[in-house]
């Protein structure tokens, strides 16, 4: 899976981990034109931990946390607050966890989820969610904020989703949201089920 490319690099699924005060069930479940769960981070949360919220992200209590950095020499250095309570900017801090086996990331992410968008272009979503009600398909995902991704709406000539068979889709809805990462954008794709067709291994429509 292709890294974050961000302020912590590495496999998607690292994003819930690292932002665990962001509640990622409902952003998935977001309804179009509902405000999104990540409006109420600031920029400085977006950055910037304290001891606390790093052992957050941990899964251990601040002692633990505390004890690590008088421990190791390499850990991250405080770039804000205080003596008593420093900060320490959050990708940096990620990256020393996980280098130090202490970043508990699900043992089986999911795999990325790909679309084509009709005239070539090739977006990839990161932690790819589908949901199925009422006549709707939903698919969610993070892109690279320079994606080439149409709005309002989008012909997808070909959407390939770990565990389905692909599909083509005419006139798409397309809702595009600011994700807690500088170089991501949450990405959802809406359509009417009756819109959706299946196509072959070789991108022909199934029926052709």
């Amino acid at each position: 899976m292709p890294g974050c490319s961000w302020q912590h690099p590495g496999p998607c699924d690292v994003l819930p981990v690292a932002y665990p005060e962001v509640d990622w069930p409902a952003l998935r479940a977001l309804g179009k034109g509902r405000r999104s769960p990540l409006a109420a981070l600031t920029a400085e949360e977006h950055q910037a931990v304290n001891l606390a919220q790093l052992a957050q992200i941990a899964g251990v209590g601040r002692a633990a946390a505390a004890n690590w950095r008088r421990r190791h020499p390499d850990f991250p250095a405080a770039t804000g607050g205080t003596e008593a309570s420093p900060t320490f900017e959050r990708g940096e801090a990620v990256r020393w966890l996980r280098a130090h086996g202490k970043l508990h990331v699900p043992a089986r992410p999911r795999r990325s989820a790909t679309v084509t968008v009709a005239g070539g272009q090739i977006v990839t979503l990161c932690s790819p969610d589908l949901m199925v009600r009422d006549g709707w398909e939903e698919l969610g995902g993070f892109i690279e904020r320079d994606a080439p991704m149409p709005w309002p709406r989008a012909d997808l000539a070909r959407v390939e989703i770990p565990g389905h068979a692909p599909v083509a889709v005419d006139q798409a809805h397309v809702d595009i949201s600011h994700a807690a990462s500088p170089t991501r954008r949450h990405l959802r794709l809406t359509w009417r089920a009756d819109r959706r067709r299946s196509i072959s291994t070789s991108g022909e429509s199934a029926g052709d």
